[in-house]
């Protein structure tokens, strides 16, 4: 049986919000892509998780909630599922946009997170304050926010709000720490590298008893204090030919699944080797993802019809992902060239941490940092 150091695992393909730049909406609409709007809403159950994840596997094992489309508090199941993963000798980790989910069940999950110290890590991925957050966290209702980390802190302070920061959200920083401080938990100001060209979003706002939508470009800073110090780099990288990566660049790849030992089963119980990989299989815009398909077909990684170690043991992880596919860029397969985009240098154009004040952080309060 394969054993990991994480396992990230999407229970829904719901979410509350409509980001920029997310697989969910399109990029120069910010409209919901039709994939979305016409896909029936799925939500796991816990039996669903156990069939896929015992608890041999869960045991020691991180297990990761919100990773490309989905807000797991969308699934009413996530208590239920997430009390599984620590009795089963699990650890969590938990990124959300705070938004769903109620009150009770923040309250209970705060209460679980407070009886398993050091075993759970939850990220708050709120973007503003009152006036900015719903910029970028698109429909995403302020005052519940408030409501769920309030709940939340009322039993554990074992937090972090990871704050994103942007141009139009930066001023907001210092109001979002005072409240972080009031809450009792850790704030975070986080700088990324996915942020290299504007996306269109739409604010709302009341004008004479109207709801009047406005377009707004999501921008980085780049003379910010907050700003990745690797920006410049990938912005050239990706309009950088494919056959101009080195062997020796690609070997500086850190991959989650072959170096890292972590697995993401998305929410149609698919397994890849990073969120990236689900990224590109959803959006169907890379030629190697649509070759794995025309040859594997659709259900050649399903975890609910194989076992874990069965997908991990077909020949394209197996074999071609780890030699063809990483570095031999005339194949049909090769992926090397966005591995290295993202996943190169060993993860350094990955997430920067500032404190409030824009002092980097050298490593993340609580674990070790996560690449999705």
């Amino acid at each position: 049986m394969n054993k990991f150091d994480t396992i990230h695992v999407e229970i829904t393909n719901r979410c509350n919000a409509a980001c920029p730049g997310c697989t969910r909406q399109d990029t120069d609409t910010g409209e919901t892509i039709d994939f979305f709007k016409n896909a029936p809403e799925v939500n796991w159950s816990l039996q669903d998780f156990k069939d896929i994840l015992p608890p041999e596997i869960l045991k020691d094992t991180w297990v990761f909630f919100g990773i490309t489309i989905d807000e797991p508090l969308m699934n009413p199941n996530f208590l239920s599922i997430a009390q599984y993963v620590i009795e089963s000798g699990g650890k969590i980790e938990l990124d959300t946009n705070t938004g769903a989910g109620t009150e009770h069940t923040w309250s209970e999950f705060g209460k679980l997170v407070r009886d398993n110290p050091e075993r759970m890590y939850i990220k708050f991925s709120v973007d503003g304050h009152e006036d900015t957050n719903h910029i970028y966290r698109v429909n995403v209702k302020w005052n519940t926010v408030v409501r769920n980390m309030r709940a939340f802190a009322k039993h554990s302070k074992d937090a972090t709000w990871m704050y994103l920061a942007f141009a139009h959200n930066e001023h907001d920083i210092p109001k979002a720490a005072a409240l972080a401080e009031e809450l009792g938990i850790n704030f975070i100001v986080r700088a990324n590298t996915r942020n290299i060209q504007p996306w269109a979003a739409t604010t709302s706002a009341k004008k004479d008893k109207k709801t009047v939508k406005t377009p707004i470009a999501i921008t980085v800073n780049e003379n910010s204090k907050f700003t990745h110090t690797d920006l410049a780099q990938v912005k050239d990288l990706v309009v950088q030919d494919r056959d101009h990566v080195s062997v020796a660049e690609l070997d500086t790849i850190t991959c989650l699944l072959l170096d890292k030992k972590e697995i993401v089963i998305d929410w149609s119980k698919r397994l890849w080797p990073c969120c990236w990989w689900q990224d590109v299989a959803i959006s169907g815009d890379k030629k190697w993802m649509r070759h794995i398909l025309a040859q594997y077909g659709n259900e050649w990684n399903r975890v609910d019809l194989s076992s874990i170690d069965e997908v991990l043991a077909h020949e394209y992880y197996a074999t071609v992902l780890s030699d063809e596919a990483r570095y031999d860029t005339k194949s049909k397969f090769f992926c090397g060239d966005k591995c290295f985009r993202h996943c190169g240098n060993n993860n350094r154009r990955q997430y920067q941490h500032f404190d409030k004040d824009g002092n980097q952080l050298k490593r993340r309060l609580n674990k070790p940092l996560m690449t999705t």
